[in-house]
C-alpha cells in the first residue's frame, strides 16, 4: 500500500475511543519459565538538535567516526524529515505515527491526548517490556509521550539508566527509548566561549517573538557553530560507548536499533536560531536503522518522514498496527522497493503558523505572509528561493500542502483543530491529488 492509499484512511477513522486490537503476545502462558526472546526487540536512540548535514556519514564537517562505521552495517536514509523543529512534538509524531495537528501536541505546553495510540502501547499489548529514559529534570512533565511505557524516567544520564534497566530486563523482548542530549543546552558550557555569550544568546532567544528580533554577532555565531560541531563529535563518542555496551550484552543480535535526530539546530542560516523555522537545518535529520544481526549497509535516497518509523517498528516488534496511523512502513523501501509519492510534511505554530512539504527534491515553505520554493538537489541548505523560476512546481506543492492541511485537521484529536466535515470542493481536491478514491 503506497502512502497516498494509506492516507485515504485519515478522514474516516474515528480516533476517539479507538481500541488497540492486537493479535498474539510474546509473553509466556501458564507453566512457562519466563518471557520468550523472539528477536522482536526495538531500541530507539533519539537525539535533539542533531543535523544530518553536520555528520561525517552524511558528508558533513563533524568528525563522527562511530556513526560512519555504524552506517556500514545499517540502512542510512539521506532524506529523512522531522515533523516539527523541536523535540517534543517531533518525538510525539515518531511515537504515534501521526502529524502534530492530528496528535495535538503542537504548541509549548500541549500534551499528547490519551486517545492517541502509541508505539509503546502497541509493543506493550504484544507482550514486550517497555521503557523510556529521557534527558531532563527528574519529576518533569512527559507531555503525554510516556503513555504505554512500563517505565518512563527523566534524568541526567539516559544512556546509563537504559543500560542499567537492560541488565534487569534481559529475559524477553522489549521496546527501549533513549532520548535527549540537545546541542542547544551545551552552547552555554564550553571553556572557550566569548565573554558574555550566554547573556547575548538569551537576549536573542527572548527577542524571537518580538517586533525587533535580534541575531548573534559574527564572533558569537562562529563560536556557536564550532561548539555545535564539537557537541556532535561528543554525541558520536556517547553513541560509540552505548552501542558497544549493547553489542557486548548480545542485544544487537536480537534487536532492531534506530539512531535518529528528532530535529535539527538552526544557526542563523535563515536568520533563525535553534528551532524557529522549517528549513533543512531545522527538520532534515539523520536516520539509521540496523536490523537484528544485520551487517549489510544500504543508502536510501527517497524522501521519508519520522512518522514512518512508527509502523516500521510496530512490525519489527511483532505487534499489530493501530488504525489511523499516517506514516508508512519503511520495510519495502529498505528492501529496495516502495511506492511513490515520497513526500514529507512538517509544521509549527511559530510565527503565526508555518507548514512545509518536500517532494521530488523540492521544498515548499508556506507561512501566513510568505511562500518559498527551494531546489534541494542544487541548493541543499535552501538559500535561494526559486518560486518565480518554477511557478508550476510551486503550485503543485501548494495543492498538496493545502490538501494535507485539511486532512490532518479532519483527523485531529484536538477538538480546537478538528474540521468536523470536509466540503464537496475539498473532497474533489483530495480526489484530484490521489489522496482519496
Amino acid at each position: 500500500m503506497n502512502k497516498l492509499t494509506t492516507k485515504m484512511l485519515w478522514i474516516s477513522v474515528p480516533f476517539l475511543g479507538l481500541a488497540l486490537l492486537l493479535s498474539g503476545s510474546c509473553g509466556g502462558g501458564e507453566g512457562d519459565s519466563g518471557p520468550e526472546i523472539t528477536g522482536n526487540s526495538v531500541i530507539v536512540i533519539a537525539i535533539d538538535g542533531l543535523r544530518a548535514d553536520h555528520l561525517g556519514c552524511y558528508g558533513g564537517p563533524a568528525n563522527t567516526p562511530f556513526l560512519s562505521a555504524f552506517a556500514d552495517e545499517a540502512v542510512l536514509f539521506e532524506q529523512a524529515w522531522a515533523q516539527a523543529p523541536s523535540m517534543t512534538p517531533s518525538l510525539a509524531s515518531l511515537m504515534t505515527g501521526l502529524y502534530p495537528t492530528t496528535h495535538g501536541l503542537v504548541d509549548p505546553g500541549d500534551s499528547l491526548p490519551p486517545e492517541a495510540s502509541t508505539l509503546a502501547e502497541a509493543a506493550q499489548a504484544a507482550g514486550l517490556a517497555t521503557a523510556a529514559f529521557v534527558q531532563g529534570a527528574e519529576g518533569g512533565d512527559d507531555y503525554g509521550v510516556g503513555q504505554g511505557f512500563d517505565t518512563y524516567r527523566l534524568g541526567k544520564s539516559p544512556g546509563k539508566d537504559a543500560l542499567a534497566w537492560l541488565d534487569d530486563n534481559d529475559a524477553g523482548d522489549f521496546l527501549l527509548l533513549v532520548a535527549g542530549w540537545s546541542a542547544a543546552e551545551d552552547l552555554e558550557h564550553p571553556e572557550d566561549m566569548p565573554e558574555g555569550f550566554p547573556e547575548r544568546l538569551s537576549k536573542v532567544i527572548a527577542s524571537r517573538s518580538s517586533d525587533d528580533p535580534q541575531t548573534l554577532g559574527k564572533e558569537d555565531l562562529e563560536f556557536a557553530r564550532s561548539a555545535t560541531l564539537k557537541h556532535d563529535e561528543h554525541i558520536d563518542r556517547i553513541f560509540a560507548d552505548l552501542v558497544e555496551q549493547l553489542r557486548t550484552r548480545g542485544v544487537l543480535e536480537r534487536a532492531t536499533l534506530v539512531i535518529v535526530g528528532t530535529s535539527g539546530l538552526a544557526l542563523q542560516e535563515h536568520a533563525n536560531l535553534i528551532d524557529e523555522g522549517l528549513y533543512p537545518e531545522n527538520i532534515r535529520v539523520p536516520l539509521l536503522i540496523r536490523r537484528p544481526g544485520d551487517s549489510q549497509a544500504a543508502v536510501v535516497k527517497k524522501t521519508v518522514e519520522l512518522i514512518d518509523l512508527m509502523p516500521t517498528l510496530v512490525e519489527a516488534a511483532g505487534a499489530a498496527l493501530p488504525a489511523g496511523v499516517q506514516g508508512s512502513n519503511l520495510q519495502p523501501i529498505m528492501e529496495g522497493g516502495g511506492n511513490p509519492p515520497y513526500v514529507a510534511f512538517s509544521e509549527t505554530d511559530q510565527k503565526g503558523g508555518i507548514r512545509s512539504v518536500v517532494m521530488d527534491g523540492m521544498l515548499l515553505i508556506s507561512s501566513a505572509d510568505n511562500t518559498e520554493l527551494f531546489d534541494l538537489n542544487a541548493d541543499p541548505l535552501a538559500q535561494t528561493d526559486v518560486g518565480e523560476q518554477y511557478p508550476e512546481r510551486a503550485e503543485v506543492l501548494k495543492s498538496h500542502l493545502e490538501a494535507w492541511s485539511k486532512m490532518v485537521a479532519a483527523a485531529s484529536l484536538d477538538p480546537e483543530r478538528r474540521i468536523e466535515e470536509l466540503d464537496d470542493g475539498t473532497l474533489e481536491q483530495l480526489k484530484s491529488l490521489g489522496y482519496i478514491q
